[in-house]
């Protein structure tokens, strides 16, 4: 089974923002073996493909449960374990702090490979409560999340010891604010059997039922403007 070990780094200025000073020393979590070494290549197994939401790491920042912003890391996102990674001196490491939110930019100019992550949802099946969702669209009253995840599916090969390969699944929920309910959506349902506001109505019948990803973040949107 693998432990848990605590450990200390030194954060350079720059690194944390918000209310945090510079150079101020962060615990965070090291992951290591049952041998007590360190994971040297966390994701790297005889599967066919990545567990990670992208080939290379991201840049951005990292909102911790205690109010702390850190910065100035490479960062990663483990689909398949559900985990947010950092990576420090080419190590695989995990905050000790439980994460609240955290926003990637992978190296691209394209606007798609940025991501927002957030935990706190609802439990949800087996899901707890330290679940990362990628916010798809945000607001007071509404918010469509995305819950990607990545399994070990069994392939057919010939020659070659890979008979698996990492497949990747997304699952969309709607976060009621008010009422803190998870209530799973696709781009073919009914707004009306989830959405309970005044101006649905009204919206539905001048631009039509969400059939699109981009017609559901318009009506969102739309709904927490006027919230």
């Amino acid at each position: 089974m693998k432990q848990l070990v605590l450990v200390s780094l030194m954060l350079i200025a720059g690194r944390v923002l918000g209310q945090t000073t510079a150079a101020q020393s962060n615990p965070f979590l090291m992951k290591i073996d049952e041998m007590g070494r360190v994971l040297p290549n966390v994701g790297k197994d005889n599967v066919k493909g990545f567990p990670f939401l992208h080939e290379v790491t991201a840049k951005g920042w990292v909102k911790l449960k205690n109010g702390n912003r850190v910065s100035g890391f490479d960062l990663q996102v483990d689909l398949y374990n559900n985990a947010l990674y950092f990576i420090f001196n080419g190590q695989y490491y995990q905050f000790a702090e439980p994460v609240a939110e955290c926003q990637l930019a992978f190296p691209d100019n394209d606007d798609s490979l940025r991501y927002q992550f957030r935990t706190g949802y609802p439990v949800f099946r087996d899901r707890p409560a330290t679940t990362l969702y990628q916010v798809l669209a945000d607001g007071p009253r509404y918010q469509l999340l995305n819950y990607i995840r990545k399994n070990k599916v069994d392939i057919a090969t010939y020659g070659t010891t890979i008979n698996q390969e990492y497949k990747q699944t997304s699952e969309w929920y709607l976060y009621d604010v008010q009422t803190q309910q998870l209530q799973p959506v696709s781009k073919k349902t009914n707004p009306a059997t989830v959405i309970r506001h005044p101006l649905l109505a009204a919206y539905v019948q001048q631009a039509g039922k969400p059939k699109t990803e981009q017609d559901w973040l318009t009506l969102l949107n739309y709904i927490n403007m006027h919230e």
